[in-house]
C-alpha cells in the first residue's frame, strides 16, 4: 500500500513539474532505487550450474588422487563428501564405480549431478567418468542423469 501512494505522489509531481525539473527529479529517483536495490544475481541458474561444475570437477580430482595413492584399490567404492552443502540441495549426487576383473581394482567410474527440481529456463545434469571430460543433458521439464553418452563441454 505504501509503494502504490509513493507511486501517485512521484506521479502528481512529477507532471505539475518543468521539463528541466522532470528530467532532475527522474535522474534523482534512477540514482535513489540503483543504490537502494541490493546485489541481484541476474542468471541464477548460471551460477548455480558453475558452482556445481566446480564441485563435480573438485570431486573428480579427489577420486583419481585416491587412485593414485592407492593402485591395489583403484577408485574408492564411496564418494567423498561435496564441499559444499548447497550443491547436495540442489542436485542428486550419484556415483558409481565399475571393474573390468571382478577380483581387479575398481578401474572406472562415473559421477553423475542431477538437478532435483528444475526451474525455469532450461537446465543441464552433468556427468564425468574416469577420462576427465564432463558431459551434459540438456532438462526441459523431467530430470534425467547425464551419461557418457551425452555431449561433452568444449
Amino acid at each position: 500500500m505504501a509503494i502504490c501512494a509513493i507511486v501517485w505522489v512521484w506521479l502528481y509531481f512529477f507532471f505539475l513539474l518543468s521539463n528541466r525539473t522532470r528530467l532532475i527529479l527522474l535522474t534523482g529517483s534512477a540514482l535513489f532505487i540503483l543504490l537502494m536495490v541490493p546485489h541481484i544475481d541476474r542468471s541464477p541458474t548460471m551460477a548455480t550450474e558453475s558452482k556445481a561444475l566446480g564441485e563435480l570437477r573438485s570431486l573428480r580430482e579427489t577420486v583419481e588422487t585416491y587412485r593414485k595413492e592407492n593402485p591395489q584399490q583403484g577408485y574408492p567404492t564411496a564418494l567423498p563428501k561435496p564441499s559444499s552443502n548447497r550443491i547436495a540441495e540442489l542436485y542428486k549426487i550419484e556415483y558409481k564405480t565399475f571393474r573390468a576383473k571382478s577380483e581387479g581394482p575398481t578401474d572406472s567410474f562415473l559421477l553423475q549431478f542431477t538437478p532435483l527440481h528444475c526451474e525455469c529456463g532450461t537446465i543441464r545434469s552433468f556427468a564425468v567418468a574416469e577420462d576427465g571430460k564432463i558431459h551434459f543433458a540438456i532438462l526441459q521439464s523431467v530430470a534425467a542423469p547425464a551419461t557418457k553418452a551425452d555431449p561433452t563441454m568444449e
